[in-house]
């Protein structure tokens, strides 16, 4: 902004979720925030949740803030040797993955306990957990306590484009991000575009930004936060209905290379660059 006023080159603000959240728990960050926002040429977010929350915490309108999401790298996770329906038979025991921070945000231990609640019923599951953070230790815990043993597979931190094989070899992905203290919530959930990608039938919460990449029943399953028993049977559903699987994989590829593909965003954001140069003469 400083820069801007010295100048006169004019710019833009994008959001993708955490910076708002901590200029939502140290409020005194709030006015200097209103601030750079309010005389920016233009201002983007990642999701409609966020939109939402930048317009209300800062008194901005949400028709001035933009939704430009994350862009999936199509090029690290298609593959001509693996069609994108998730269409490849039942296997047991059901490979379930999920991938991110091993922080309170993501809902791991619900997972884990629906891994556990599948088990009782009978349903043979595996459940691969990718990723570091702070919170491994109490998932470790939490997995050995409830007799999961080497049902539930941690992997450490992999890199975006050694991603791929992951995806592919589960049946079904699930990110179940839950709403933590002062609000913070999961700004987009780009892992389940990534998944998408590759052709599998994912499952996400209602939280924050992930309803605008799943589509209930369309390009995946939505079930509540916090609901372990929702996670359980949801995660069941997909494993025991193979064409209900394979269409919820083919629509949510067809959806993120319609909406999230690199050319789509690059042009959206591209657009957006010219106009405010446009408008600032």
């Amino acid at each position: 902004m400083a820069v801007s006023a010295l100048t006169g080159v004019p710019y833009v603000v994008t959001s993708h979720g955490t910076d708002v959240f901590i200029v939502e728990r140290l409020s005194f960050f709030k006015p200097l925030a209103r601030a750079v926002f309010r005389r920016a040429k233009a201002a983007t977010v990642v999701s409609r949740a966020l939109q939402d929350t930048l317009s209300l915490k800062l008194g901005l309108l949400a028709s001035g803030i933009q939704v430009l999401p994350m862009p999936v790298r199509l090029d690290l996770f298609e593959t001509q040797a693996t069609p994108p329906a998730g269409a490849s038979a039942p296997r047991s025991p059901g490979r379930i993955l999920t991938v991110g921070r091993l922080v309170k945000r993501k809902g791991f231990n619900y997972l884990i306990e629906a891994c556990s609640i599948l088990r009782d019923r009978g349903q043979a599951v595996e459940l691969t957990i990718l990723g570091e953070g702070p919170e491994a230790s109490s998932l470790r815990s939490l997995a050995q306590r409830l007799r999961l043993g080497e049902r539930v597979r941690f992997v450490p931190f992999v890199p975006q484009d050694a991603l791929g094989p992951f995806y592919r070899d589960c049946d079904v992905f699930v990110l179940p991000s839950i709403t933590v203290d002062h609000r913070e919530r999961e700004g987009l959930g780009l892992v389940l575009l990534e998944a998408m990608a590759c052709g599998r039938p994912v499952i996400g919460t209602a939280s924050g930004g992930i309803v605008d990449v799943v589509v209930d029943g369309h390009t995946g399953l939505i079930v509540p936060e916090r609901d372990s028993q929702a996670l359980a049977a949801a995660i069941e559903r997909l494993l025991r209905d193979a064409s209900l699987a394979g269409s919820l994989a083919r629509q949510g590829y067809d959806y993120v290379r319609a909406n999230f593909g690199l050319p789509v965003i690059a042009g959206r954001t591209k657009a957006l660059y010219q106009d405010v140069l446009r408008r600032s003469g």
